[in-house]
């Protein structure tokens, strides 16, 4: 439930503020780099799998007509 509801803070503070002076970020840097190395790598590997087994079951229709 702590991770649900601090990763829901990560993704409105990265909405709303863009690292600049005037809207800096309220996330650590700590906090930033671990969540960039980790769950949003995970996230694009999840989705490069999920591509790569969309593209072959189209193939294997393709290949069936």
């Amino acid at each position: 439930m702590v991770i649900d509801a601090l990763l829901l803070c990560f993704v409105a503070d990265v909405d709303d503020n863009d690292g600049t002076d005037g809207r800096p970020y309220y996330a650590s840097d700590k906090l930033r780099k671990y969540i960039e190395e980790t769950i949003i790598y995970r996230c694009n590997f999840i989705f490069y799998i999920l591509t790569e087994i969309h593209r072959r079951d189209q193939y294997r229709v393709e290949s069936l007509d």
